[in-house]
């Protein structure tokens, strides 16, 4: 009887966490497309490498102030550096261009930059909640370095915007020297 019971509850585990992976897109195909697109308004804050933990915190955080500070069409952008850049994660949101004033006056006021227009490597995946995003990463890096490698291209930093719906993965399109 309890042999019974166990090997459903483990069937029953396994189940359920195969269809958690195929809702976050553990299964869907990835396809790498070359698409011009920009320019980003992008405010952030700096993250250490691989603290995915102070990216939530940091898109609460900046999400919250913007929001009191009466923003309201933003999109979360985070971009992440090759691990021998040694380069901070820059996490944080794409804005409008009229309320990059109204940000630069808020309190401990985050960093801005432009991301110019200009060709992009891209792939989407679904978005169903930040393990969607550790997914995304396991399926779509390892795509971008083999078309990175095929195509003479250089590993430069890469991006995800959330969507609403999707994730967009993006990456610069530089040839190697």
């Amino acid at each position: 009887m309890t042999l019974k019971l166990s090997s459903s509850v483990i069937a029953f585990l396994l189940l359920a966490a195969t269809g958690a992976l195929a809702a976050h897109g553990a299964f869907a195909s990835v396809t790498i497309s070359e698409q011009t697109i920009g320019p980003y308004e992008f405010v952030y804050r700096t993250a250490p490498q691989g603290d995915f933990g102070a990216v939530r915190t940091i898109t609460t955080e900046l999400e919250g102030a913007f929001r009191a500070a009466g923003v309201r069409d933003m999109k979360p952008l985070d971009v992440f550096f090759p691990p021998d850049s040694h380069e901070p994660s820059q996490i944080g949101f794409i804005v409008a261009a009229p309320d990059v004033p109204r940000i630069a006056q808020l309190a401990n006021a985050p960093r801005h930059r432009v991301i110019a227009a200009g060709e992009f490597l891209t792939a989407t995946l679904p978005y169903r909640s930040p393990l969607s995003f550790m997914v995304g990463y396991w399926k779509v890096e390892p795509k971008l370095s083999a078309y990175r490698e095929t195509h003479g291209l250089r590993h430069t930093w890469a991006a995800t915007i959330n969507e609403g719906p999707r994730i967009l993965y993006l990456q610069p399109k530089e040839r190697r020297n």
